[in-house]
């Protein structure tokens, strides 16, 4: 799926805003890019650390 039809079936919030939650993976450092990519408002990125290994 393109980051574009995405953020077309999901969605924007009223505003515009995203908040994106990161653990620190590659998963979430590319769903953070993709917000950042395609996100017409402002994109914050949160840093959650799991404490696990």
């Amino acid at each position: 799926m393109k980051p574009a039809d995405l953020l077309a079936e999901v969605g924007e919030p009223p505003g515009g805003g995203l908040l994106v939650a990161l653990s620190g993976g590659a998963d979430s450092a590319v769903a953070a890019w993709i917000a950042a990519k395609t996100s017409t408002g402002s994109v914050r990125a949160l840093h959650v650390h799991h404490g696990t290994k």
